[in-house]
């Protein structure tokens, strides 16, 4: 709360700006009789008397302890509290206890009395028109009768008087004789028997060069005073008279020159290779002369190393010409162990200012009166360098927007109001690289780009880093780019390379680091061990085994120090963190030093239990689960202070948030030998990653994993890390069949031998699923009969709708459609028991196919439209696909004008996530569609790029069913013969994976074309 107490004028009482309306005019008088005088008691006597203008009322007494009491009350429900403003009773009256600094009155006769102190001509007056600004009014105007004012503001008036004299005398004597006239003129009005004013008028008029004039005035005043008072002015108004009568130049003279008002010009050098920052460089520039702003007050933040200097130096130069008072500069050393104290930064700018080393006060208060009363109206820019917080910087603030502030710190000094904030972020590549081509010249850094991209980056774009390889190259003309990147390669001694001179990356950390209290730069160590692009706030909770809001508040003050940066929010609406590499690789070493090696494990295992625990939380939400849960030994570890709905939340908002954390995380585990973590936190997320089509992700860390569990003889994580990998190597053409069945072998004898029953059932149901993509109906047939009979009487109802499902798709292919409708219906009875939602959206397509092919169209629509609606809501792009490739073929069959649509949607999803085996059947399906709307140019490209995938994927059905639309297609653009060649294939490779309908139906077409008398060349090759 902001408190301003005025009695020079009409009573008021501000807070915050805003005055406030309390007591009767009883009240209100006394409060400013009390305030005239603060921290001083008056009498009861003496307030009676004044209230009551010499009359009070025999209960007079007790009406004064009721007005206080009322006076109190009115004071607090105004927000004026008795801790900032108490009325006080006691033995010798009643007093105000305030600071006296909030009442105009005690500011006014402090300002008079420094300005009574010979601090030179323009101080002075500076002082004085300060002190004068305060007047507005007589005293308690308004509320207060004249005789109160007179008894209780007598000395007050007189000092103001006085003040005016002084004030004239010290502009006078600076030569302003001209400018006071009308000044003058209407002082001598409104006090007419005043003969100081009179004799300053007269001096005035005289220095003005109109002589008769000036003894005008005094005539005047003489027959006044005659006629009024019946006596002659006094003698010093005489000889002042006597001395315009006679020119008297030792009177009343011209006063000598002042000497010529300082123009500090402080600013430190530019430098000469200065680059980038133009935007920022336009930003802080428009704060600085913006005529509008009630304060021209720019800061310029960032970590250490970031250029905030040598960016408020340029724009000091361009300004300069727009300040032409002068330019001061100080140092505040606000990160170093001693910062500069505000007080010895006032003292250095008074002095500059032209205060003598005797007139300078000696406490800050003055200091500052001083120094803000030289600064009014006058145009000074201030550049206060490395700034540590707002406290050091307020007392430096000039009175008005005529001066501007320019203020560096690796502080946010977000407390200072009005100012406008630029912060630094690193270099741009390019910014970063025409550094380096300043420094060391264009020709070598042209001549290496590869190795100067990699300088760049391993020194962060941190421009202090940039200079000094930079500074480094120029020593060293024998150096190639490519030395110096080599040596910057090896992260253990990086900081020991970016070092020169006086110039050192690390030094420059190291002073923000001993700026912090311990807990903070402990949290910054411990964020050092993740190997994590950015971090939420919990991270540091589990790092430090404390509270989520505590952790926040150790993050926030490493954001101020700009030792962490901000990286944005996340989807489920956190703060996203992040450190910089070098910073990273500096706490790393001050962990070395400074935490025992058991102490930085043991952050490491709560951070990677807390990712698990926390992940396990969002897949035990998920409509389903590739395989059931499997836990290992890690220990979890959970968050004390925050409720497990709000962390991690809904399932995919967790997956968006974490996503790159958790890869680094599993990442990490893998490279520190932490087998258990790597593979339970990859199980985990597995889940997530599925049903959001991360397919790279999932292969990426099921390699990681297994190999980890590998070297540990972990058989467990094994187990489970085949299992996944398994999964994937179906949909990509990483793995040949051999392979994949290899994984899914060795994953189920391992669950076996551990007695995990559902492992091994959905190993089995994996295997039966690969082999008829792989066209072994037979054993497919079997291992899927197996499975779901193991699986019925394991209690495993996933398991068993899974297989169901796969030997309904058996089936179909081998075209036994009752089979096919009796497992797809099975399969869908399971799912909606077990609440599979993706076995039933995959059982209703299947029943969907069996009617497009029967010609039942609106019944397969039906079931399409249900596959895609459940597929919708889980919300996976590859199930999504997969239903509408299903909705597009029914389209092409039914010539709706929405297949091509539904199908390049399709095809483009499938592309999105990688997923070839998507990709062919979308291709196979829009070269149909292309042949069947006349342009076989198109459906000729799809049919070859469906082929080829199919052959690549080594997947015999698809294959097949790809050769028999492609000889299609020839046949109907009238190449016989590569029909004839295509067609002779599918037969051939549907009669080995058993499809003997598929194969009669296509041989059917054969017989027909190879009776067929025509051969003709190929028109798609006309």
């Amino acid at each position: 709360m902001e408190l301003d107490l005025r009695v020079l004028g009409p009573l008021s009482v501000l807070v915050d700006g805003a005055p406030v309306e309390f007591g009767r005019r009883r009240e209100r008088c006394l409060l400013g009789v009390l305030l005239i005088q603060p921290g001083q008691p008056v009498q009861v006597e003496r307030l009676l008397d004044l209230l009551w203008d010499g009359r009070p009322p025999a209960t007079g007494r007790a009406a004064l302890h009721t007005h206080v009491a009322r006076l109190r009350g009115h004071l607090c429900r105004s927000g004026v509290g008795p801790e900032v403003l108490r009325l006080c009773n006691g033995p010798d009256g009643y007093l105000v206890e305030v600071d006296p600094a909030l009442v105009d009155a005690h500011r006014f006769r402090e300002l008079v009395v420094r300005a009574q102190r010979h601090v030179g001509r323009v101080a002075a007056a500076a002082l004085l028109r300060e002190a004068l600004a305060l007047w507005g009014g007589p005293v308690l105007a308004g509320d207060a009768p004249d005789r109160l004012r007179d008894r209780v503001g007598g000395d007050l008036v007189e000092l103001r008087l006085s003040a005016a004299e002084l004030l004239v005398d010290a502009e006078l004597a600076q030569g302003r004789h001209r400018e006071l006239i009308g000044e003058l003129t209407a002082l001598a009005a409104e006090h007419p028997y005043h003969e100081r004013f009179v004799g300053q008028l007269m001096l005035a008029v005289y220095r003005a060069g109109r002589q008769t004039e000036a003894l005008e005035i005094y005539e005047r005043f003489r027959v006044r005073l005659a006629t009024a008072l019946g006596v002659d002015p006094g003698p010093e108004l005489n000889r002042l008279h006597l001395a315009v009568l006679r020119h008297d130049q030792d009177v009343v003279g011209a006063p000598r020159p002042a000497a010529a008002v300082p123009r500090p010009a402080l600013l430190p050098a530019d430098v000469g290779d200065f680059v980038g920052r133009e935007q920022q460089l336009a930003e802080v520039t428009a704060a600085l002369t913006d005529g509008g702003r009630a304060v021209r007050l720019a800061v310029i933040t960032g970590q250490g190393g970031i250029g905030k200097t040598t960016l408020a130096v340029r724009a000091g130069r361009v300004l300069r010409e727009m300040f032409p008072d002068g330019q001061l500069y100080a140092s505040l050393r606000g990160a170093q162990a001693t910062p500069t104290g505000p007080a010895d930064v006032l003292g250095r700018f008074l002095r500059r200012l032209g205060v003598e080393g005797g007139a300078v006060p000696d406490s800050l208060d003055e200091r500052m009166d001083l120094y803000r009363s030289l600064l009014d109206e006058r145009r000074v820019l201030i550049l206060l360098d490395d700034a540590r917080d707002a406290a050091q910087v307020r007392p430096l603030l000039p009175p008005s927007a005529s001066c501007a502030v320019l203020v560096t710190s690796r502080q946010r000094l977000s407390e200072v109001d009005g100012a406008v904030v630029v912060a630094l972020n690193c270099f741009s590549t390019v910014e970063a690289t025409r550094l380096l081509r300043a420094l060391c010249g264009a020709d070598r850094v042209d001549a290496q780009p590869e190795d100067t991209a990699a300088i760049v980056r391993l020194c962060g774009h941190l421009p202090l880093a940039i200079r000094i390889a930079g500074v480094r190259l120029a020593a060293r003309p024998h150096w190639q780019p490519a030395m110096l990147a080599a040596r910057l390669s090896d992260a253990r001694r990086r900081l020991d390379e970016l070092a020169t001179g006086d110039l050192a990356v690390a030094a420059s950390f190291a002073i923000s680091y001993r700026l912090l209290e311990a807990d903070a730069r402990r949290a910054l160590r411990l964020l050092a061990l993740l190997e994590t692009d950015d971090f939420a706030a919990w991270t540091a909770a589990a790092l430090l085994d404390t509270g989520v809001r505590h952790a926040e508040d150790l993050v926030e003050i490493l954001v101020d120090a700009h030792l962490v940066e901000t990286a944005g929010v996340d989807p489920t609406g956190r703060l996203r963190y992040r450190l910089h590499d070098l910073v990273r690789l500096f706490a790393r070493v001050r962990g070395e030093d400074e935490d025992a090696a058991a102490d930085r494990s043991a952050a490491l295992g709560r951070v990677m239990g807390c990712w698990l625990d926390l992940t396990e939380q969002a897949a035990a939400t998920l409509p389903y689960r590739l395989l059931a849960p499997i836990r290992g030994e890690t220990p979890r570890h959970r968050l004390a202070d925050v409720d497990p709905v709000e962390l991690p939340g809904e399932a995919f908002g967790w997956l968006s948030a974490e996503h790159s954390a958790l890869l680094a995380a599993i990442r990490q585990a893998c490279a520190l030998g932490l087998d258990e973590v790597a593979w339970e936190l990859t199980a985990a997320v597995r889940d997530l990653f599925e049903q959001r089509d991360h397919i790279v992700d999932l292969t990426e860390t099921h390699t990681l994993a297994l190999a980890a569990c590998e070297r540990a003889g972990n058989r467990r994580g094994e187990a489970v890390m085949l299992y996944g990998r398994a999964c994937w190597a179906t949909r990509t053409p990483e793995l040949d069949l051999g392979d994949v069945l290899d994984l899914i072998e060795g994953a189920r004898l391992r669950f076996s031998e551990l007695g995990e029953v559902h492992g091994e059932v959905d190993s089995l149901v994996l295997a039966g699923a690969v082999l008829r993509m792989h066209g072994d109906h037979t054993r497919s047939g079997q291992v899927l009969t197996r499975a779901a009979r193991r699986a019925q009487s394991a209690g495993n109802e996933t398991a068993e709708a899974a297989a169901w499902r796969s030997l309904g798709v058996l089936h179909w292919e081998r075209r036994r459609i009752a089979d096919a409708r009796r497992c797809f219906t099975h399969a869908l009875v399971l799912a909606g028991r077990a609440g599979l939602p993706d076995v039933e959206a995959f059982a209703l397509r299947g029943l969907g196919v069996l009617h497009r092919e029967r010609g039942e169209w609106e019944r397969a629509l039906d079931f399409f439209s249900r596959a895609l609606e459940c597929q919708e809501r889980l919300g996976g792009h590859r199930g999504i696909a997969d239903a509408l490739l299903d909705l597009g073929q029914l389209h092409t069959t039914c010539r709706d004008p929405r297949a091509r649509e539904t199908l390049e949607r399709a095809s483009e999803l499938h592309q999105r996530i990688g997923d070839v085996h998507g990709s062919a059947v979308a291709l196979r399906a829009l070269g149909e569609l292309s042949q069947a709307e006349g342009n076989l140019a198109d459906a000729a490209e799809f049919l070859t790029r469906s082929l080829a995938l199919w052959r690549e994927l080594q997947q015999p059905y698809g294959t097949a069913l790809a050769l028999r639309a492609l000889g299609a297609l020839h046949r109907a653009a009238g190449d016989l013969t590569s029909a004839q060649d295509c067609w002779r294939e599918a037969v051939a490779t549907f009669t080995v994976i058993g499809s003997r309908q598929e194969a009669a139906d296509v041989g059917r077409d054969l017989a027909v074309l190879d009776a067929d008398p025509r051969n003709t060349p190929h028109l798609l090759d006309r």
